[in-house]
């Protein structure tokens, strides 16, 4: 049986961190029967430099290239040799960043497109995050534009189908006009090695807990929201907050910092801080489907989590998953868990199970199954 050729196509540098590492991690694991992955960016960290992996600008060219050209002026000529790359029949699967023109020619040649949509749609951020900057009454870093928009939903008609991380962006999706029958519902996962089924922790009622918030401290991510909570729980332990802090934030996080708040901008192993965790945070206004939460899945920990920081992949089993701004909820179930060491245990022990649900091998085949069926609809 010949495969087809399943091109990935990432707009940016390329290392093997953060979405780059998810655009690997996917390439790797949806090699099946049907589909012979590559992926090209615009250029790499060595790292990343794997057999099935190109870079647009080759790496000898890389320092002069970036030297003499502008980012824009990369990305532009990564695009040109993409789309050379590209023959009728091929199925193209196209990063956030990649331009209107791109998608265009694709589809021209006679292509299917496939589409990855990281986070909620455009339109649907932008009321989120305008709404919650108008009630704090403070300036938004990174405004959604109406021409971020536009390009979204333009991007939209040249697309056969949209891989959907979670059922919150399958959401946002359809109510800005992307066909249900077009989404492919799927998840992000994690490595086999952070699943982390040796730790030991202490599992007694009232002892001192740490609790873990990891990404970026903004009001994207419910940092603000969860400093209150946090407050007014008054419990035994500490939060750690791990990542930078917005510059529209700092003020207000620096003022909560004490013995029992602590800020960690960088650590470069988050195993180390996941091991030595209790609880698990993340009160996200806006998300798509957090790394960090398959992490915490991993290192066996109970959440509590809004319902885009649960990513589609917490319940009630593992966690509470809670409306960001359910304050007194959010506070009764961080000394729910805080005191109630059963319960940490219980929710962890599931949490660990699940985990193994989502290695990239398991995501990347559910991936490719449910590409194969859509293409056997329209064959």
């Amino acid at each position: 049986m010949k495969k087809n050729n399943l091109k990935f196509f990432y707009p940016n540098y390329f290392s093997y961190k953060l979405i780059a590492y998810v655009c690997l991690s996917l390439a790797e694991h949806m090699k099946s029967i049907s589909f012979k992955p590559t992926v090209m960016g615009v250029a790499s960290y060595k790292d990343a430099r794997v057999a099935f992996y190109k870079d647009a600008i080759p790496p000898f060219l890389k320092n002069i290239a970036y030297r003499l050209f502008n980012n824009s002026a990369l990305s532009y000529f990564a695009e040109y040799r993409f789309n050379k790359s590209v023959d009728k029949g091929d199925i193209v699967y196209l990063w956030p960043g990649s331009s209107i023109t791109l998608y265009k020619n694709i589809k021209k040649k006679g292509c299917i497109v496939v589409r990855e949509n990281i986070n909620t749609h455009t339109a649907y951020a932008k009321k989120i995050l305008d709404a919650e900057h108008n009630r704090l009454d403070i300036k938004q870093n990174n405004i959604i534009s109406k021409d971020m928009i536009n390009a979204e939903m333009e991007t939209q008609k040249y697309t056969d189908f949209t891989f959907s991380p979670s059922p919150l962006v399958s959401q946002s999706l359809v109510e800005n006009g992307v066909s249900l029958e077009s989404l492919l519902p799927t998840s992000y996962g994690l490595r086999k090695s952070e699943i982390l089924d040796n730790i030991t922790r202490n599992y007694e009622d009232d002892n001192y807990v740490t609790v873990i918030f990891v990404g970026t401290i903004c009001v994207r991510k419910g940092a603000h929201l969860l400093l209150d909570a946090w407050s007014q729980a008054g419990i035994h332990g500490r939060l750690i907050l791990v990542g930078s802090i917005d510059d529209n934030i700092k003020e207000m996080v620096s003022a909560h910092l004490s013995e029992n708040i602590l800020h960690i901008p960088h650590v470069d192993n988050l195993k180390t801080v996941y091991a030595d965790a209790d609880i698990f945070v993340l009160p996200s206004l806006e998300e798509g489907s957090p790394l960090v939460t398959y992490l915490a899945l991993g290192a066996g920990l109970p959440s509590i989590v809004s319902p885009m920081g649960g990513g589609g992949i917490i319940n009630e089993t593992e966690g509470f998953v809670i409306e960001p701004h359910d304050q007194t909820a959010w506070v009764n179930a961080i000394k729910t868990l805080a005191s109630n060491g059963s319960l940490r245990r219980s929710m962890g022990e599931n949490a660990l199970s699940k985990a193994k649900e989502y290695t990239w091998d398991n995501v990347g085949k559910k991936r490719a199954q449910l590409l194969e069926e859509k293409l056997r609809v329209l064959s």
